[in-house]
């Protein structure tokens, strides 16, 4: 080393393979106190008044060693597996998308078919249930319409109770004209001959001769109430009711039950 050296410091001259530390502070001397091992930059100071072993240390590295992260990036980017990507690599990553979109495409195909498959079954069970309940319909009305035509036994028993009803109606409505005592009895015993008509009869329109005699009934049992109140004309407005009502009854069983 030589005498111009020793003029620059401070410097570092020299690091002992212990580590320790041969340098010139900063009023020249030699100093070796600091070692690498436990040197801080509290002591570089103190000994140099400013930091010098980085960059002494740095200097002394090789270019491999100042430029290792570099090249080891620069290796990593080399040894990627895309640089070694081939045109039979592309072609198999080819193929293999292209499976992919058939299979897709086959699977979007078979779900279509099955919504389409599954609307025909919907259709056919509606259509099915709706045949059903048409043909249980007309099983119905076909039942209720045979219920509406009476028997012949119907026919000949609504034709003789009604013969009877009719003049237990005529007799009640002269007992209340003339206001006679059993008027009453007479009401009742007409109002039980109508709801045996009911109750004996099963079809449509025996019940509504009987609905219509009870009518009459009704017509009668006010008329009876207006003659206790003293009120004749309102009494004979009830009557004249009756005798209507005697009249609708009369054609609904010519028509209905003289066939």
């Amino acid at each position: 080393m030589s005498n111009q050296d020793l003029k620059n410091y401070p410097q570092i001259l020299k690091i002992e393979d212990d580590g320790k530390i041969i340098a010139l502070d900063k009023n020249g001397r030699v100093n070796t106190e600091l070692n690498t091992h436990t040197i801080n930059d509290n002591e570089e100071y103190r000994v140099f008044g400013r930091l010098l072993y980085d960059d002494y240390r740095r200097n002394s590295m090789s270019r491999y060693e100042r430029n290792k992260e570099t090249y080891d990036e620069d290796r990593r980017i080399q040894s990627r597996p895309e640089d070694y990507y081939t045109d039979r690599d592309r072609e198999r990553d080819w193929q293999q998308r292209d499976e992919i979109n058939k299979r897709k495409s086959m699977t979007k195909w078979l779900s279509i078919g099955l919504i389409i498959l599954l609307i025909v079954v919907v259709i056919f069970v509606v259509k099915a249930c709706t045949t059903h309940d048409d043909q249980q319909n007309t099983n119905s009305d076909n039942q209720q319409t045979e219920q509406k035509e009476p028997s012949n036994e119907d026919k000949d028993y609504v034709q003789k109770q009604s013969d009877d009803i009719k003049q237990q109606i005529q007799e009640t409505k002269d007992s209340i004209q003339n206001n006679k005592e059993d008027t009453q009895s007479k009401l009742d015993q007409l109002k039980q001959k109508i709801n045996d008509l009911k109750s004996k009869t099963s079809d449509e329109q025996s019940q509504k001769v009987a609905n219509d005699y009870q009518d009459t009934a009704d017509n009668l049992d006010k008329a009876q109430q207006e003659r206790n109140n003293g009120n004749e004309s309102k009494m004979q407005e009830e009557l004249d009711k009756v005798n209507s009502k005697l009249d609708e009854i009369k054609n609904k069983i010519s028509e209905w039950f003289n066939k």
